[in-house]
């Protein structure tokens, strides 16, 4: 029979486990979330420096040389001083684009850094960093070598440890 006390105290504990279990459960999302953050910034940097060579070439001629004060050659004769102002105007913020996402890929690669090859190798898959998703531990483990069980774990470790590079949780 329970009396009051131990039943207040049951609860109590009940809450500290579910607290726990949220703050798992939160750590793990925002470590994927970061993943996301570092696809999405990888992606990003590529487009923005297509886009930003792009843009130069529309402001020089094919196969000029190179002038002191334009990125590839001297002005297009067809190109309005409009045009111009825009296309360094487009550039100049292009480039501030691809220096915030340098930021988040460098802040994440720091923290990449601290895993072991396995979970790095795990992750990299189960995640889709730099390739195609496997979200299935099953078939992901018959490639690697891996049981269900040890993916799992190995998965585990390599959240936690990114949550607390990543997060300043420990």
């Amino acid at each position: 029979m329970y009396e009051q006390a131990d039943l207040k105290t049951e609860c109590e504990n009940d809450s500290v486990y579910a607290k726990a279990f949220s703050d798992l459960r939160y750590r793990r999302r925002a470590v994927e979330y970061e993943i996301q953050k570092y696809c999405s910034a990888l992606h990003a940097i590529e487009t923005n420096k297509r886009l930003i060579r792009e843009e130069e070439d529309k402001m020089s001629t094919p196969k000029s040389i190179v002038w002191s004060d334009m990125p590839k050659g001297p002005p297009n004769p067809g190109a309005t001083a409009e045009r111009w102002a825009a296309s360094i105007d487009k550039i100049r913020t292009l480039e501030s684009c691809v220096l915030k996402e340098q930021s988040i890929k460098a802040r994440f690669e720091s923290a990449w850094g601290i895993l072991d090859q396995n979970c790095q190798m795990v992750l990299e898959k189960y995640y889709g960093i730099h390739m195609v998703a496997i979200k299935n531990l099953d078939v992901l483990g018959k490639k690697l070598g891996y049981s269900k069980r040890q993916m799992i774990r190995i998965k585990q470790q390599g959240l936690e440890r990114l949550a607390d590079e990543l997060l300043g949780i420990c």
